[in-house]
């Protein structure tokens, strides 16, 4: 894949990362949150490495879940832990998460978020 293409995925992938973790950000704030978010220094392995983490945390029956990852080639990892079962109209299950990642540029901050199973059994992010 040439460079240019390269760093524009990561890039769209870091900001859909971003407005994943954020939930109900506004559009105008996500740019703000992704300067200093530690999710723009991951690696494409990085950003593959947490997609699984924040999926193995939401399918897990434990309603307690912590799933955490590092790369010890990157420095980049993250924490992230299930921290309630909210109930939202027009969802079977949700799930609110906490996920704190870090880089070795930049120290996350806590970024709560609500995923909930849709119609076809996917996780989104809501309310």
């Amino acid at each position: 894949m040439p460079l240019i293409s390269r760093s524009l995925s990561r890039a769209a992938a870091c900001g859909l990362l971003v407005l994943l973790a954020a939930g109900s950000a506004h559009a105008a704030g996500w740019a703000a949150a992704l300067r200093d978010a530690p999710l723009r220094d991951f690696s494409d392995e990085d950003i593959t490495q947490h997609l699984a983490a924040v999926r193995k945390a939401l399918d897990s029956d434990d309603p307690k879940a912590v799933v955490e990852w590092r790369s010890e080639a990157t420095g980049a990892g993250a924490r992230i832990r299930i921290t309630g079962q909210p109930k939202l109209e027009g969802y079977a299950i949700c799930k609110r998460v906490s996920s704190v990642s870090f880089s070795k540029k930049r120290k996350g901050t806590d970024t709560p978020f609500t995923a909930c199973k849709n119609a076809d059994g996917r996780w989104v992010v809501a309310g």
